[in-house]
């Protein structure tokens, strides 16, 4: 059964969005992190890769995409803002989003969710 990562509220198979959040739903929702678990989650990619999964020109895209990420338990970082000698360039994407190469595989699956949402 799906899950709202914003409210938590359970969802019947089928439904893809939370109506009131307007966020895509997961599968599963993350564990509450304790106290210090943050570093340790770290620690277990200490040796991994990342690699890029997303990349776009709208910054309010890429920053929807980060969060939506993040509240499946995913972390995202971000490169933002590509500039040459100083200038922005604007042709380029804005925000390229990358996870660690674990995480990749249900990190592109939730931005396909996303897609589709977004298309209903």
């Amino acid at each position: 059964m799906p899950f709202c990562p914003e409210c938590k509220y359970e969802y019947r198979a089928g439904i893809t969005s939370c109506p009131d959040c307007d966020v895509v739903l997961v599968e599963n929702l993350p564990d509450e992190p304790e106290t210090g678990s943050y570093q340790a989650g770290r620690d277990e990619h200490a040796n991994e890769g990342i690699v890029s999964i997303y990349s776009t020109n709208d910054e309010a895209q890429a920053a929807h995409i980060k969060e939506l990420l993040e509240a499946s338990g995913i972390e995202a970082m971000e490169q933002s803002g590509m500039t040459f000698y100083g200038k922005p360039l604007h042709d380029l994407a804005y925000g390229k989003l990358f996870v660690f190469e674990s995480d990749a595989e249900e990190a592109k699956r939730i931005i396909e969710l996303a897609a589709e949402a977004e298309e209903d």
